[in-house]
């Protein structure tokens, strides 16, 4: 979801939630040798503001975790949780 404000609608705040789950790789199996449901959530907050026609400036809090990956996978365990701020030009 998007909220845009002020007179040109130049700033906004917006929120977003996404999830995927399913088999990533077919060599990934369970002790029945059925194909792992994998899973990754995010959820992102941010603000942002249109300082010209097309130069965004934008503030994000961003968390994502990788669930159900077997402990011998790299991602296992992984998740990403911090703030990031952006500048594009369009």
């Amino acid at each position: 979801g998007i909220f845009r404000f002020l007179p040109r609608e130049q700033a906004f705040v917006g929120a977003r939630y996404n999830t995927v789950t399913g088999e990533m790789d077919a060599r990934l199996v369970d002790a029945q040798n059925k194909p792992l449901d994998l899973t990754v959530q995010r959820y992102e907050i941010s603000a942002g503001w249109y300082a010209t026609k097309n130069l965004l400036l934008k503030g994000a809090y961003i968390n994502q975790e990788f669930k159900d990956f077997p402990k011998a996978d790299v991602r296992a365990g992984g998740k990403f949780n911090g703030v990031m701020i952006e500048a594009a030009i369009g």
